[in-house]
């Protein structure tokens, strides 16, 4: 009897095993090997605009080597304290992370259900993503502990919702006023990841998104609408069925709202739907993968970009589309 009960336990160890090993994995699952540090705000100003601009630097605090830097804009009337779970994932996977706080901010008087006081800052805002490219030497120089360490020739750009707008004019999307044309672009910024992108519509026309002209992994899903009503995942997918191909992803989340079960806040504001932390691990797992491929060459993060490795790793959770 005793024989029996010691082969039982032998055989569910070896079954627990086998099962662990064989579930399903998303990309670098759970906080990385870094420990981290945060300035909470960081002021430069901007002598050409006349504008002061916050931001919050996360970084590794002990690493070898310049690293790679990950500027993130915020959504409508957000500020730089949002998106932690982005933010301090991807530092302590070995990145700077930068996420300033735009005029159209709540801080600064923008209210979500005023259209009109987020819009009209549009302009500014991948103002601020260059203006920070432009000021890497003085951010070293005010955070000690990154002298030297950022490195110019890795650097991405991202963001979510009206943070996407902002990176797909950083990334070259061409807008139009009338038949006027608008390119707010910098040629720095080696690859993108746009969360919640901009349907055609307003400033974007199809042929916008053909200027489009570097790396972009694009997340959305099916209830990412607007907290204005605009649209949902059908229309979010317009910006990568309409951009040449040439490393363009598509994360498509199944049953995803705009906030993506808490990437921004945690806590419910129009349109963003239950917090669901799987939803979370999704979107920051998946891109990581991007960041590591497209900024550090890494094999096994290319490998993990297709779409049977997603759906393994989510169990069928979320795509990946590919051109």
């Amino acid at each position: 009897m005793r024989r029996l009960a010691i082969t039982l336990c032998v055989l569910l160890a070896v079954a627990a095993t086998a099962t662990a090993e064989d579930s399903p994995k998303l990309y670098k699952h759970g906080d990385g090997p870094h420990a981290i540090a945060t300035v909470h705000t960081l002021v430069l100003h901007d002598a050409e605009r006349e504008k002061d601009l916050e931001m919050r630097v996360t970084y590794p605090k002990k690493t070898e080597g310049p690293l790679p830097l990950v500027i993130f804009s915020h959504g409508a009337a957000g500020r730089k304290d949002g998106y932690q779970p982005l933010a301090t994932y991807w530092a302590s996977h070995g990145y700077i992370v930068i996420r300033p706080t735009h005029a159209d901010s709540w801080k600064y008087g923008g209210r979500i259900e005023d259209r009109r006081s987020i819009s009209k800052h549009w302009r500014s805002r991948p103002q601020d993503i260059t203006f920070i490219i432009d000021s890497l030497d003085d951010i070293e120089k005010k955070v000690k502990p990154l002298a030297g360490r950022i490195d110019r020739e890795k650097i991405a750009v991202g963001g979510h919702s009206y943070g996407a707008f902002t990176t797909q004019f950083v990334g070259g999307t061409t807008g139009y006023i009338g038949r006027r044309e608008v390119v707010i672009k910098d040629e720095r910024p080696k690859c993108l990841i746009v969360i919640s992108p901009q349907g055609t519509g307003g400033m974007f026309k199809p042929e916008s998104y053909k200027t489009l002209d570097r790396p972009a992994l694009m997340i959305t899903g099916d209830h990412d609408g607007t907290p204005y009503g605009d649209g949902a995942g059908a229309w979010r997918r317009e910006a990568f069925d309409h951009a040449a191909p040439g490393d363009k992803h598509l994360l498509w989340t199944h049953g995803a709202h705009h906030n993506f079960g808490g990437i921004a806040v945690r806590r419910r504001y129009p349109k963003s739907g239950p917090i669901d932390d799987n939803q979370v691990d999704i979107v920051r797992c998946t891109a990581l993968a991007f960041l590591d491929a497209q900024l550090k060459a890494d094999q096994q993060a290319k490998a993990f970009l297709t779409d049977a490795e997603v759906r393994k790793a989510t169990g069928d959770k979320a795509k990946l589309e590919s051109k």
